[in-house]
């Protein structure tokens, strides 16, 4: 996981924050994908603690790239004057969907005939595909402002 941060954060000074949301939704894409082909229906197919890992650690991995590129490029757009109530706002829903998720999960889990799981991937998985197909729509509007400029790296001159 800190690798993955490590590798963001090096990515993002020569790669905009909208192109890394883009790979962090592909990651989850295919972890999802992979979960809900292997064990979404645990009763008919027998899959294995290393299937399960590996979507994990997919999803583990994407999250960097989607979650502290999506917070970052939403800081640049928001306007100065409401930057503390948008990131508040963010930060809320977020917070609320890290209480709401696990108790639906576990109310679905009581309810879920001969172990079929495609709910607890499935739903992921269409949230992403919904995700993905608003951030295409408006990828051309997610653009930095232009008065947001990078650094520039330093060209170190033999002749000083």
């Amino acid at each position: 996981v800190i690798c993955s941060f490590i590798i963001v954060s090096i990515l993002s000074r020569k790669i905009s924050d909208r192109y890394l949301i883009i790979v962090g939704l592909c990651f989850h894409l295919f972890a999802y994908i992979w979960m809900v082909s292997t064990l979404g229906n645990a009763k008919k197919t027998r899959w294995t603690l290393e299937e399960f890992l590996f979507g994990a650690f997919m999803v583990i991995i994407g999250l960097p790239f989607f979650i502290v590129s999506s917070a970052s490029l939403y800081s640049k757009l928001l306007p100065v004057n409401i930057q503390g109530f948008g990131q508040g706002v963010r930060r809320s829903v977020a917070s609320l969907s890290a209480i709401m998720g696990p108790l639906w999960a576990g109310a679905a889990f009581e309810m879920a005939p001969d172990f079929k799981f495609y709910p607890f991937y499935g739903v992921p998985l269409l949230l992403m595909v919904l995700i993905l197909i608003m951030t295409l729509l408006s990828f051309s509007k997610l653009k930095e402002p232009s008065y947001i400029s990078k650094p520039e790296v330093s060209k170190s001159s033999s002749n000083i």
